[in-house]
């Protein structure tokens, strides 16, 4: 569900122009099937809202960065920068999120996309400068998204969002709502600020994600989704009950192909945000992105 965030130094990057420089915004640890793995982090040049220290991922408001096997200083995006990436299908997917102080009207999200984006000859198309693809055409590319979380310490959302059938890696179609699973929605109490939720919303709290298949397929058979905190703990499901007969099956490929792990901090107006967070929240309240930040620790992924 990311809108158009682009750093202050991607600017004057346009769809069609070329790709812009990239910057190397630090080290973070990823632990695959048991073994401690160094991924790198990418942001565009110039980006002072995001940094990694080897353990913690910290992203400001209105920055967006990808994890990469690899980021040479004083280089450029390109397609091969994106070309090692998350493999998830058949797999669980946990971090831990901090939100801090973000609330209604904020965006923080972890999310998987299928970049760089293609246009219709098959070519890594730049779009924003950096490869960016998503579900909302975004770039002016289209591509599948899975948004693993996106959340204010008000509310959360999960939503996967299938395509149609790439052409030569060109998707021309993709569902911009996608089948969004919202907590808030079916129990209000199970997230929110404070002690009173089965989620306190304002402490740490751990995401896992399970991409499970079919064993007469091999198809994407389902995506549950467990927030836990302590002791705590609730489950979001999407099935072909509540997505619709072959919604998951046609995200089979994006993920047994790789997507690029993409960490965003973005928000605007009440109105603009009422897709995740009204209710709680009302259309009086836009995101304060003075004090909007997300963290990200402890990533890791296991085969099933």
């Amino acid at each position: 569900m990311l809108r158009a965030i682009v750093a202050a130094a991607a600017a004057g990057v346009s769809s069609a122009g070329p790709w812009a420089p990239a910057q190397c915004a630090g080290a973070l640890p990823v632990t695959i099937d048991g073994a401690a793995q160094t991924w790198q982090v990418v942001t565009f040049a110039g980006a002072k809202g995001v940094a990694a220290d080897g353990m913690r991922l910290s992203v400001a408001h209105n920055d967006r960065a990808y994890l990469v096997s690899e980021c040479t200083a004083g280089g450029s995006f390109s397609a091969d920068l994106f070309a090692t990436n998350f493999k998830l299908l058949g797999s669980r997917f946990n971090f831990t999120f901090n939100l801090g102080n973000s609330g209604c009207g904020c965006n923080l999200s972890l999310y998987l996309v299928s970049m760089p984006g293609y246009d219709s000859s098959g070519n890594p198309n730049p779009g924003e400068g950096d490869g960016y693809c998503d579900a909302n055409d975004v770039g002016n590319q289209w591509c599948p998204e899975i948004d693993v979380i996106e959340a204010n310490t008000a509310a959360l959302a999960v939503t996967p969002h299938n395509c149609s059938a790439p052409a030569n890696k060109h998707y021309s179609r993709c569902d911009k709502g996608g089948c969004s699973v919202n907590p808030h929605k079916s129990n209000p109490t199970l997230f929110g600020p404070g002690s009173s939720f089965t989620i306190d919303s304002t402490r740490a709290f751990v995401v896992s994600t399970v991409f499970p298949t079919d064993p007469a397929t091999g198809m994407l058979a389902a995506m549950t989704t467990t927030i836990s905190q302590g002791g705590a703990s609730f489950v979001l499901s999407h099935t072909d009950a509540n997505c619709g007969a072959g919604y998951l099956a046609a995200m089979t490929a994006p993920l047994a192909s790789g997507m690029v792990p993409t960490f965003s901090v973005w928000g605007d107006s009440g109105p603009t945000m009422s897709w995740l967070d009204e209710p709680p929240c009302d259309a009086a309240t836009s995101c304060n992105s003075a004090t909007a930040g997300a963290s990200y620790t402890d990533l890791s992924i296991t085969k099933l």
